[in-house]
């Protein structure tokens, strides 16, 4: 059996100096600005709200423009919001189920066919621009039942997974399969779990190719409880699945799954109280061999009773939770961030505004701690006025440290720090980009203290992984990277000494 091996992307840099003179921007915290609208179609149906983070900030929702999710859209945006590709919604097929990005915004459509009863699943691999690299894979060896759902998921090297269930004959079976970047099978078609009322929910993978596969089923009588599958790519297996809840008196739905690039992973769901209309949420985070932090949080305890809670993990072990409410009669969208490391949690954020009707939510997030909660917003239900969108809130996570967004030729002046703290910034590279230079200078001569330079593309940087670092003594170096990458590039300013009157620039081209 080949195994996948993940490859980083190639970066080189090497020492300059020079320095720009405009100011970087303010740093950003919580809500970025107000609700807005992701399309301008007019249609009231919006059963389907998808949302994928790429690891480079570029943002996928698949969103359907029919009540009946007759016609599939693909909303591409970078980490500035600015459209990707030839127009702003690429039409897809009615039977795509999902979509997942790689590192550089390349991305993956699972989608099913059905004939004379049965169903194939089908993955296309494009890349950022939009065209196909890889035509229809057929992912399942033998035709399924036409009753069938799935699920897929990429690895930064582009080698994906795809998971999926049928329900049409008993027991319900759920299957999973691994794919190279260019399609070819790395696995036989395997069988993760079946039981009774078995359901689906997430599937994630990290950048070592370590995946989890969540799944409802009923245990006894008539509770669901929630189930983990894990695959260890290290010993190409699949773990036992293993009970995600601790509660076993009561149902337990939900099972939304994200995982960051050092395999930990979080689980949210809910599960009812004794008040019959409310739920509680519940939110676990486990580490990459399956062990479990304390917890589960409770994160709320009015949720509604079909909650639809989503996760999103970031690079800190810090987490994002969403839920719906209903409050007099009308339903709200609500967050929450924790503190992965103690299950601390911040206030209740109210996302949208309350609504007769959100058809679905989603929420999605990139490695900066940078997330987005969508809604399907339908307003005036029910009347011959009304009208439907997607609508979406971004935020940057408080428990995250904070990122300072910086521009094309700007600067963060006077800069000072602690020996051992970290300062980050981040830069979006828009495509073509033939050059990206970061360098640091000094106001003094000689510099005080000591600061160095590390840059990592799609990832904070860190003192042992890194794109690229300096390590002169002083102030005064810098890095220069050639034909990047387009997407978010984050740098990291260390203190090996403590330092002051430090200048860092950056500059593409």
């Amino acid at each position: 059996m080949m195994l996948l091996r993940l490859s980083p992307v190639s970066l080189t840099g090497f020492v300059l100096s020079a320095a720009l003179s405009l100011h970087a921007t303010s740093a950003v915290a919580g809500a970025l600005g107000s609700e807005y609208a992701l399309t301008s179609y007019p249609s009231t149906g919006r059963n389907m709200v998808y949302c994928n983070k790429a690891p480079n900030g570029d943002r996928l929702v698949l969103w359907s423009l029919g009540e009946d999710n007759f016609t599939l859209m693909l909303n591409r945006v970078d980490a500035n919001r600015n459209q990707i590709g030839p127009v702003a919604d690429m039409r897809l097929d009615a039977d795509v189920l999902a979509v997942a990005s790689n590192k550089v915004g390349g991305f993956v459509v699972l989608r099913k066919v059905i004939s004379d009863s049965t169903a194939n699943l089908y993955a296309t691999v494009y890349n950022r621009a939009g065209n196909i690299v890889v035509p229809a894979v057929q992912v399942n060896t033998a035709p399924a039942p036409s009753q069938v759902y799935g699920d897929i998921a990429m690895a930064p090297d582009g080698s994906f997974t795809v998971a999926w269930y049928t329900w049409e004959k008993f027991p319900n079976v759920l299957y999973a399969r691994r794919f190279s970047a260019a399609g070819e099978s790395q696995t036989y078609q395997t069988i993760i779990a079946s039981g009774v009322e078995l359901r689906l929910q997430n599937l994630a993978i990290d950048a070592g190719g370590n995946q989890v596969i969540t799944y409802a089923s009923v245990d006894t009588g008539v509770r669901f409880d929630l189930w983990q599958s894990r695959f260890d790519y290290a010993n190409d297996r699949y773990e036992k699945p293993s009970r995600v809840n601790v509660d076993v008196t009561r149902s337990h739905m939900g099972g939304r799954l994200s995982m960051n690039e050092s395999g930990n992973y979080v689980v949210t769901w809910s599960a009812p109280t004794e008040d019959v209309n409310k739920h509680k949420v519940y939110a676990q985070l486990f580490y990459r061999n399956g062990a479990r932090a304390p917890g589960p949080v409770v994160v709320s305890e009015t949720a509604s009773y079909d909650a639809q809670t989503g996760s999103a993990l970031f690079a800190n072990n810090s987490y994002a939770v969403t839920w719906a409410e209903v409050i007099g009669g009308l339903r709200y969208i609500k967050s929450r961030q924790v503190d992965g490391a103690n299950g601390n949690f911040l206030a209740e954020l109210v996302v949208s505004p309350g609504l007769q009707n959100v058809t679905t939510n989603a929420l999605c997030s990139d490695p900066s701690g940078s997330y987005s909660v969508l809604w399907g917003d339908v307003r005036g239900f029910n009347t011959p006025q009304a009208t439907g969108d997607v609508r979406v809130r971004d935020y940057a996570a408080d428990t995250m440290p904070v990122i300072v967004p910086i521009g094309n030729n700007q600067m963060a002046t006077n800069m000072s720090a602690q020996t051992g703290y970290w300062r980050y910034f981040k830069v979006t590279v828009p495509a073509n980009t033939s050059g990206l230079r970061v360098a640091l200078s000094s106001q003094s001569t000689p510099a005080s203290g000591n600061a160095d330079l590390y840059v990592r593309y799609a990832g904070l940087p860190t003192l042992s992984t890194f794109d690229g670092r300096t390590s002169t003594v002083g102030n005064t170096e810098a890095l220069q990277f050639g034909a990047v990458p387009p997407g978010a590039f984050y740098v990291g300013v260390f203190a090996q000494a403590g330092y002051a009157g430090a200048n860092l620039s950056v500059s593409y081209y």
